[in-house]
C-alpha cells in the first residue's frame, strides 16, 4: 500500500482536478471563426489506436485551445516515423478516446455474409459527438484512405458519420470512455452518469444507437474478452461496475448491471481511471489515480455471468496514474485476425501504466506481479499503443499530451535497449 502524507495528497488532488476539469467541464459551441488546426504536427495528442494490419498509428488530437475551431485525427506511418499529412482529418473540438477495429455487423457475421472493413471511432466532448470513419488500404498495405463524409476536397468529417452521442437533450453529455470490439461500441457519458451501446450498421460504415443504462460514476470501459459484458471504472473511486448487453427478440438490446463491487471506502483514494483485462480475462487491472497504484484482481465468471473478483496486488505506478494497456492484447471474440498472434507472443501480456504527473510508463509482469521497469517518456503521458516496426521489432507508442509529441519505446524481448525511450514523433 502506498503511504502519502496529507500535503502530498492535496497537491496530487489539485493537479487531477485541473486535468479532469479540462476533460469534463461543460463546453460551449465551436467558434467557427477560429482557425483550422495544423496538418503536420500534433496538438494535445490523447487517444491512440493501431491499424489492425499494423504499420499505421491513429492519433486523436484533443486541441484544448479555442483559437482553433476543430480537433483532428493524425495518422503516423511507423515505418517512416512521420505524419501522413494528407490523411489529417478534422473532427469536433475536444477529441477524446479513439478506437480502430476490423468491423462486421453481428447479424451479417452470424449469417456468413460478413464483409469486414476497418472502422474507426472517436469521441468529441465539445459537441457531444461520436464520429465514425472508414479506413481502406491498397493491396500491399502501404497507402491508406480515410473516409468520414468529407465534402469534395474537404478535410472535415460530416454527414451521418458524425452523430450526437447524448442520451438526452442536454448541453453537455460529455462522452468520455470508449470501447469497441468491431461489432458493438460502448460509450460512457460522465456528466449524466450513463453508458450507451452502439451497433455496427449492416449497410453503412457507421454505428446505430442500440441501448443505454444509467450508471452514476461510469468512467473508462473494458470489454471482457469472452462474453458480452463490460466493466467500468468509477470516477468517484469506490466501485467496479459490470454490465451485460442482452439481445432482444425484436433485434433491440438491453443493458443490465450484473455486479457492482466496492474496491475502496476512502474518499482520498477517489478517481479510478484506466481499466483492462488480460487476454483470457483471468486478471483485471484498475488504475487508482490518487493512490498512484494499479490494483490487480483475479477474475472468473460465475454461473449467472457475473464476475468474481479478488484483489491480489496493489502496485505503485506513480502519481496521477492514468491509463493501463496490455501489450499485444487481442480479444478472443474480435474479428481482428491479422498481425495479432505475433503481437501477442512478443508482448508477453505485460501491463503498461502511464503516470500523468511523473511522466513515466511503468511495466508490470502479470505473473510475478512485480515492476519490471519505469520508463521516463515526457510530460503528461496518456494513451499507449503497440506496433511492430519495419524490422518486426515491437514498439510502444505513448501520447505526450503537454509536449504535443508521440514517444517511441523499445519493448522487444531480448533487445539491448528494451524498456527505454528510443525516439519521438512530432
Amino acid at each position: 500500500m502506498i503511504r502519502v502524507n496529507q500535503n502530498s495528497k492535496i497537491s496530487i488532488l489539485l493537479v487531477l482536478i485541473g486535468v479532469f476539469t479540462l476533460l469534463t467541464s461543460p463546453a460551449c459551441g465551436v467558434d467557427e471563426s477560429g482557425i483550422s488546426p495544423p496538418r503536420n504536427t500534433f496538438y494535445n495528442p490523447l487517444g491512440l489506436s493501431a491499424h489492425p494490419d499494423g504499420r499505421f498509428l491513429f492519433v486523436s488530437n484533443a486541441v484544448f485551445d479555442r483559437s482553433y475551431n476543430r480537433s483532428f485525427i493524425s495518422v503516423i506511418d511507423t515505418f517512416e516515423n512521420k505524419i501522413i499529412e494528407n490523411l489529417t482529418t478534422e473532427i469536433d473540438l475536444y477529441a477524446g478516446e479513439l478506437k480502430l477495429k476490423k468491423s462486421c455487423n453481428e447479424t451479417a457475421e452470424a449469417q456468413g455474409e460478413c464483409v469486414r472493413r476497418v472502422l474507426g471511432l472517436v469521441t468529441s466532448r465539445d459537441q457531444n459527438t461520436l464520429t465514425s470513419f472508414e479506413v481502406k488500404s491498397n493491396e500491399d498495405h502501404s497507402e491508406l484512405t480515410l473516409s468520414c463524409g468529407q465534402s469534395e476536397n474537404g478535410r472535415r468529417c460530416g454527414g451521418q458519420f458524425v452523430q450526437y452521442s447524448g442520451l438526452q437533450e442536454r448541453s453537455s453529455e460529455a462522452p468520455f470512455g470508449l470501447s469497441f470490439d468491431g461489432r458493438f461500441a460502448y460509450l460512457s457519458h460522465i456528466n449524466t452518469g450513463a453508458v450507451s451501446a452502439w451497433r455496427v450498421s449492416e449497410q453503412t460504415p457507421y454505428l446505430d444507437f442500440a441501448c443505454q443504462l444509467q450508471i452514476p460514476g461510469a468512467n473508462l470501459i473494458a470489454q471482457h474478452p469472452n462474453q458480452r459484458s463490460i466493466v467500468l471504472s468509477d470516477r468517484f473511486g469506490r466501485s467496479i461496475f459490470q454490465a451485460e448487453r442482452l439481445p432482444q427478440d425484436n433485434g433491440d438490446c438491453q443493458l443490465q448491471i450484473l455486479s457492482q463491487d466496492t474496491v475502496s471506502n476512502s474518499a482520498l483514494s477517489s478517481e479510478h481511471q484506466g481499466i483492462a483485462f488480460n487476454t483470457d480475462g483471468s486478471q483485471l487491472y484498475l488504475v487508482s489515480t490518487i493512490e498512484g497504484s494499479l490494483k490487480v484482481f483475479s477474475s472468473s465468471i460465475r454461473e449467472d455471468g457475473s464476475l468474481f473478483k479478488q484483489q491480489i496486488a496493489n502496485i505503485p505506478v506513480g502519481q496521477s496514474a492514468n491509463i493501463v494497456r496490455v501489450a499485444g492484447q487481442a480479444l478472443a471474440s474480435s474479428v481482428d485476425a491479422s498481425n495479432l498472434s505475433t503481437l501477442d507472443k512478443l508482448g508477453q501480456g505485460l501491463v503498461y501504466v502511464s503516470s500523468l504527473r511523473e511522466g513515466t510508463i511503468t511495466v508490470i509482469d502479470p505473473q510475478s506481479l512485480s515492476v519490471l521497469s519505469r520508463i521516463e517518456v515526457g510530460r503528461q503521458p496518456h494513451d499507449i499503443a503497440f506496433l511492430l516496426d519495419e524490422q518486426d521489432q515491437l514498439r510502444a507508442y505513448v501520447s505526450l499530451f503537454q509536449e504535443h509529441k508521440i514517444a517511441v519505446i523499445d519493448i522487444h524481448p531480448g533487445s539491448e535497449t528494451r524498456f527505454t525511450k528510443i525516439g519521438e514523433i512530432k
